[in-house]
């Protein structure tokens, strides 16, 4: 949530359009970047096996 309102606050202080666009397409890259990567961190253990992954995926889905 926070890198989405010192967006919004980069993007409202842009000083011209062509900054506006230019903020707005860098953050949407590196969200996708991040949504990527946290993609293939959740994939690594899943290509282990479905019982290691499992298993190794549990303790991050388990209620603290």
């Amino acid at each position: 949530m926070e890198d989405f309102s010192k967006h919004g606050s980069e993007v409202l202080a842009a000083a011209t359009v062509e900054e506006k666009a230019a903020k707005q397409i860098d953050f949407a890259k590196k969200s996708y970047e991040a949504a990527i990567a946290n993609t293939k961190e959740l994939a690594e253990p899943l290509q282990q096996g479905p019982g290691r992954g499992l298993r190794r995926a549990q303790p991050r889905a388990s209620p603290s």
